[in-house]
């Protein structure tokens, strides 16, 4: 067994806008996103036995969010009651200086004044050892300035105090989105979805939006979505709505020409179809279906984006086109299509997001289309330059988005290795290079696998969509553990590190969810041949990942840390089944040998194998256990039958479930 050291103390440098004093580690603030600039002043605020609190232009009607969330971070951090009636002096004063004079004298006195720079989102908190001071020019930057005043108390609990400090910060890239796929794996739950929005917005993400391709259940067309999992036009709406309180929109997404074969699947709508896959953009009735479908989705999406995606339209771009197709070739057809499908969401309202990947197989397109759509260039590869996606989108004129990802596709766990480098590498450029927004996009393809996977980098991405930087991963991974699991032991970072050595070996390479599926007892007469040192590798990385993340202190979101322990069980699995199997069939062989000369130690082996096999096949059907459990967490009924075949299939069919 390696032996684990956890974790060794790190020195950490200033960050961007930090007081030119030299800090000490313990002053590295526990905060994420950081924040734009912070000037340290000596003390710490020291709650006395009561806390006081005065608004200034919000109100719990006007930002209900708002208050409850504050009156709860006061009870956790000191077990204290927030007295919420007006007083001269309060320990608490938040507000808007342009709503209230006194207040607005308040912050010319204390130089906290939230001036044009900040904007709508950007907030001044002033921490003294008197009070604390949090003003802003709308409600929004209020909320972003209580979410950094609440990971400060996260990361200091108890009532030794919060450093004093003045913190003046603003987002750089205006739309921060983060894209979850629901269309090619699990479907969260309402209640999963709200907590979506919730941790969102604890990072200061203020978009979110789903990939859609026939999970939307809409009044005209019901027959297309799946009857266990579809959300309907009317959840939608109220998800809306629930975000918003939480100072997010909701970004619409219907996928409108590639991606079309579940919908093509059911006979009702074949005739809509170019290709089994993909939308026939030359049929009149499948433009109206598409302008069908706008119309009920684009009023209950709060945001004035709607993406109809448009992407990998493979039968399209690389196909051989005949007959009328032909004579107009693939950059006409394609022009024409988005110049129809953007004509009728421009009459609803909206914004059309174009994903960038055929435009970019074809250039000329960027002379066919209006200016005024929106371009994503998307990409996930661990580049130094995304110029190749970025520059002919911007040269030409367009707005366009950048698009990393988190990449779940048939895969037990992400690439964390090649996320990070991802979503820093193209943020950057982006952002550099005028980009109007980041649209993150996590995608499931496959299924066997929990969102709770993917928050390192959620949380990584909104770092760098708030304040864009080339920092070194240790200070956000100390950060992140603090901030958003209260941890102290980095647990989380270190662990997800060393799960993903996996992607160097050979029988984990890429981490592919194939490996789970593999038959691990040949039928009679076959044979199976793995390579035993391997896997013991497997299996000791895998170890010492498990005993990470069970080393922290982990206070908040514990269930992520349920689902990271569960990629560590099922390898663990693959490795240890693959020695006991090894090690069964060696006593089979032996006990054959022994059969006619020495029956009672030939019977003693075979009950030795039979006790192995057995000892997997209970290991096994705990997994199957744990997975259930765990996507009760998060999802739908829909995909639990695919997600679960693997087990399945074990369980009802394999040699190893047969044998007892």
């Amino acid at each position: 067994m390696k032996h684990i050291l956890l974790p060794v103390s790190i020195v950490l440098v200033l960050l961007t806008g930090c007081s030119a004093n030299h800090q000490k580690d313990s002053d590295q603030l526990p905060l994420l996103p950081y924040p734009q600039n912070v000037f340290f002043i000596k003390g710490n605020f020291i709650p006395e036995e009561t806390i006081s609190f005065n608004a200034s232009g919000i109100s719990e009607a006007t930002d209900p969010v708002l208050f409850r969330q504050l009156q709860h971070s006061v009870s956790e951090a000191y077990d204290l009651q927030l007295n919420m009636k007006e007083t001269t002096r309060p320990d608490f004063w938040f507000g808007i200086p342009e709503e209230d004079e006194e207040f607005k004298s308040l912050c010319e006195n204390e130089s906290i004044w939230p001036n044009e720079k900040l904007g709508d989102e950007g907030y001044v908190l002033k921490v003294s050892s008197e009070r604390i001071l949090l003003a802003a020019n709308t409600n929004k930057g209020l909320f972003y300035g209580l979410q950094t005043l609440r990971q400060l108390w996260r990361g200091y609990p108890g009532k030794s105090g919060i450093p004093c400090m003045t913190v003046t910060d603003w987002p750089e890239i205006p739309v921060r989105a983060v894209m979850d796929d629901i269309s090619r794996g699990p479907i969260p739950s309402n209640a999963y979805i709200k907590d979506q929005i919730r941790r969102y917005s604890e990072l200061k993400i203020n978009h979110m939006s789903f990939y859609i391709e026939h999970v939307v259940q809409t009044e005209k067309y019901p027959g297309f979505a799946p009857h266990d999992g579809a959300i309907s036009i009317e959840e939608f709406g109220k998800l809306s709505e629930f975000a918003a309180d939480y100072h997010i929109k909701l970004i619409g997404s219907f996928q409108s020409l590639g991606h079309f074969e579940k919908i093509l699947a059911v006979p009702e709508f074949r005739h809509l179809g170019a290709t089994d896959r993909m939308l026939d953009p030359l049929n009149p009735l499948a433009v109206d279906f598409l302008r069908d479908v706008y119309r009920e989705m684009t009023p209950v999406f709060s945001s004035e984006w709607f993406t109809p995606n448009c992407d990998e339209a493979w039968d399209l771009s690389r196909a051989e086109l005949s007959g009328k197709a032909a004579s107009l070739g693939v950059e006409q057809i394609y022009a024409d299509h988005i110049i129809r499908i953007d004509t009728t969401l421009r009459e609803l309202g909206k914004r059309s997001l174009i994903w960038g990947d055929i435009i970019l197989e074809f250039p000329e397109i960027l002379n066919l289309i209006p200016s005024h759509i929106l371009l994503g260039a998307w990409n996930y590869d661990p580049l130094d330059s995304f110029a190749e996606f970025i520059d002919p989108l911007m040269n030409a004129g367009f707005e366009f988005t950048v698009s990393p990802g988190i990449l779940n596709s048939n895969r037990l766990f992400p690439d964390y290795r090649q996320a990070m480098i991802n979503i820093r590498n193209f943020i950057n450029e982006g952002h550099e290079k005028g980009a109007a927004g980041v649209y993150c996009t996590v995608w499931d393809d496959g299924g066997p696998h929990f969102f709770n996977h993917d928050w390192y980098g959620i949380a990584y991405t909104a770092e760098q969509c708030w304040r864009p930087n080339r920092e070194n991963m240790a200070l956000f991974d100390i950060r992140f553990s603090r901030a958003f699991y209260g941890d102290s032991q980095n647990s989380v970072p270190l662990g997800i590190q060393e799960l993903n050595k996996l992607t160097e070996l050979g029988p984990t390479y890429e981490m592919n969810e194939l490996i789970f599926g593999k038959i691990l007892v040949p039928e009679k007469g076959k044979s199976i041949s793995y390579n035993i040192e391997e896997w013991e590798e497997v299996g000791s990385l895998v170890l010492t990942a498990s005993q990470i993340f069970s080393s922290g202190d982990v206070t908040r979101y514990t269930d992520d840390i349920a689902s990271l322990q569960f990629v560590c069980k099922q390898y663990l699995f693959l490795a240890n089944s693959r020695q006991a199997l090894l090690d069964a069939s060696s006593y089979y062989r032996k006990a054959v040998g022994l059969a006619h000369y020495e029956k009672e130690k030939a019977q003693e082996l075979i009950e030795k194998a039979r006790r192995l096999v057995y000892e997997q096949v209970t290991s096994f059907n705990y997994l199957s256990s744990d997975f259930e459990k765990l996507w009760q967490l998060e999802s739908r009924p829909h995909w639990y039958a695919e997600a679960t075949s693997v087990y399945t299939m074990h369980a009802k069919g394999s040699p190893i479930n047969n044998i007892r």
